[in-house]
């Protein structure tokens, strides 16, 4: 199998399709190594290294959740705009 076959030009992405793509992928990774620092300071506040008092806890376990939660939807919807966009015509401004 060659290189063309397994990455066919007809499934490039544009210049404005690539720079919202990219855009989605930075913010979901940046938000990934975010959120993973909260988890870690969960880990911590629970094996007594870190003083987080509960109320902070309570906060930090909150933002956790909720924010995997979405950056997983966020990422999601990416990738299937991305697999998507060969079968339907979408608009960009609708991603």
């Amino acid at each position: 199998m060659t290189l063309s076959e397994l990455y066919p030009a007809s499934e490039e992405l544009s210049g404005g399709e690539r720079l919202v793509f990219d855009l989605y992928a930075t913010t979901c990774v940046g938000a990934y190594v975010l959120l993973m620092a909260l988890g870690l300071a969960m880990r911590l506040t629970q094996a007594d290294w870190a003083g987080v008092s509960q109320t902070l806890f309570y906060e930090i376990l909150t933002m956790h959740g909720a924010g995997m939660i979405a950056n997983t939807a966020l990422i999601t919807l990416a990738v299937m705009w991305f697999f998507l966009r060969k079968y339907v015509k979408l608009h960009l401004w609708a991603f």
